[in-house]
């Protein structure tokens, strides 16, 4: 799967479930199902969207470069 690719999957995945989990949390988890290496190096750093969906744009920069 290439980031483009998951991208576009975590835009649906979210959109899917926007009732229940805000934007950082659905791209978080999603991520977390596809590459738990990326999420484990970024859990409880500023770049962790979990909490905090101001961080997301920084997230997907660290995604996207470490894919």
């Amino acid at each position: 799967m290439t980031f483009e690719k998951w991208l576009l999957e975590a835009a649906s995945y979210y959109m899917n479930n926007k009732d229940e989990q805000r934007r950082g949390q659905a791209y978080w988890n999603f991520l977390f199902e596809k590459r738990i290496d990326l999420t484990n190096n970024m859990l409880g750093t500023r770049l962790d969207p979990f909490y905090d969906d101001e961080r997301l744009e920084d997230f997907l920069e660290y995604v996207k470069k470490n894919w």
